[in-house]
């Protein structure tokens, strides 16, 4: 469940990374502003808060009940869970090619 919750969590999470390039990261100067990034500020602060609150609900959601069927030791849980969270978004950024290459029929 957290795998496939890690794979749709890529698109947050990037919109997230690219809000905060052209906007904090650009400021402080760690990374370049992206000429084609003009929707503003709050739009896309909006768009980020509203994609990360609604994967945090579903996972904390999904996550709460699976934690109950889970017939191993608990304290190992959480750490495979997020684990298995992340790591389809490590997956993309060591390979971006690999986000075009999954087709789902």
């Amino acid at each position: 469940m957290n795998l496939v919750l890690g794979y749709a969590g890529i698109y947050p999470i990037g919109i997230t990374w690219y809000v905060l390039q052209n906007t904090l990261l650009a400021s402080l100067g760690f990374v370049h502003r992206d000429p084609t990034f003009d929707e503003g500020i709050v739009l896309p602060f909006a768009y980020t808060g509203f994609f990360l609150f609604t994967f945090a609900v579903i996972s904390g959601i999904a996550n709460y009940f699976l934690v109950r069927i889970w017939p191993f030791a608990k304290k190992w849980y959480w750490p495979i869970a997020a684990a298995l969270l992340v790591l389809p978004g490590l997956l993309v950024i060591a390979s971006p090619g690999l986000w075009d290459s999954i087709r789902w029929r």
